[in-house]
């Protein structure tokens, strides 16, 4: 005679389904990351059979493949690098960022592909190969030339979104995509156009070349925003990588970029950084007026007016930099000091070379 059912029977054989199922999914892990991270002894292959049924089921491969790249250790995770293969390739961990970057390229996997190359990202020691998935990942916020379908506005509204809660380990790498959105320079290797037997969708890009400097200018304008958002203690290393690269930002930047950079809000260093590299923007400009000049190139009315109201401007926020009190002085009048040793030619080496030899004879 069969067991009548029971409320209790029900949530044993409920909880009996569950732990089958739990070790179901633990094995299925196991030989997931199995997969994906053993490449020794000879099994490089498997990352390239992994990497052939992702694109062909994307969806499944792409849950596994976030599953394990999530649920690995940092320790894996830079361990987890790559093999070349004569006449075939590299194997491992460039296969993961090849699948990545061709899977990205449509919308519905882009967030999961992004995930993946992040956490990758954020624990890489390779530097060898174009396939280096910092480099694929701050790709994916390019205004142009980001293989990807997805719209500009929603990939930069995710950059943000990880700016402003990014963690000391991830500001580098976050402030190194904002700052790409400038450089507008592609990878060196492109997708796929077919991926796993479909059609892989157009790149966006902005219609024209006007759109192209709006959309650019407004992401920048975003990022000092958010940049400024940040709590005080988590903006110094942003600050560091924005005055470090200040020539690359546009001239209707400057505004934004000095309601950031307040003298009374930077540390000494920063400060300091904050004048050398002024200096040096206006000895670029300086240098490319007379380049124009010396080359017949005439620019138009409008473009020198406003090249030349950038440069009165630029010339106020240095002179508002200047220090104050002696000891600063003294400290800034020593460090053009040897900056202008260090831009020298050198002559005086030879000087000392000679003498030095004369002095042994």
């Amino acid at each position: 005679q069969s067991r009548p059912h029971t409320p209790v029977a029900g949530l044993q054989n409920a909880s009996s389904g569950l732990r089958a199922k739990s070790k179901k999914s633990t094995e299925r892990l196991t030989t997931l990351n199995s997969l994906i991270f053993c490449l020794d002894n000879g099994e490089y292959l498997t990352s390239r059979v992994f990497a052939a049924y992702s694109e062909i089921n994307p969806a499944r491969g792409l849950f596994w493949l976030k599953y394990a790249i999530e649920g690995a250790t940092p320790e894996q995770l830079l361990a987890f690098g790559g093999k070349f293969v004569y006449g075939d390739g590299w194997h491992g961990r460039q296969e993961v960022i090849r699948l990545c970057q061709n899977l990205a390229q449509f919308p519905e996997h882009f967030k999961d592909c992004e995930a993946i190359l992040f956490r990758l990202s954020c624990h890489e020691a390779e530097t060898r190969t174009g396939y280096i998935s910092k480099e694929t990942w701050c790709n994916l916020f390019l205004p142009i030339f980001s293989q990807t379908a997805v719209p500009f506005e929603d990939r930069l509204k995710l950059l943000l979104s990880k700016l402003s809660e990014a963690s000391e380990l991830e500001l580098p790498l976050i402030m190194k995509a904002a700052i790409g959105i400038l450089e507008m320079v592609g990878s060196p290797v492109t997708p796929l156009e077919i991926v796993g037997g479909r059609q892989a969708p157009l790149e966006w890009r902005p219609q024209t070349n006007q759109e192209l400097a709006h959309i650019t200018t407004n992401a920048i304008y975003q990022v000092i925003k958010t940049v400024r958002s940040l709590p005080p203690e988590r903006q110094h290393l942003p600050k560091k990588i924005i005055i470090k690269d200040i020539h690359r930002f546009p001239r209707p930047c400057l505004e934004p970029l000095k309601n950031l950079l307040r003298t009374q809000e930077l540390t000494e260093e920063l400060l300091s950084d904050l004048r050398r590299n002024l200096d040096y923007l206006l000895r670029r400009l300086e240098v490319n007026t007379k380049r124009d000049g010396d080359t017949g190139i005439d620019s138009s009315n409008g473009e020198k007016t406003n090249r030349n109201q950038a440069v009165r401007d630029l010339i106020s926020w240095r002179q508002s930099l200047e220090p104050t009190n002696l000891d600063d002085i003294a400290d800034a009048h020593a460090d053009e000091y040897y900056e202008e040793l260090a831009a020298e030619d050198f002559e005086a080496t030879d000087i000392l070379r000679r003498f030095s030899d004369e002095s042994t004879e």
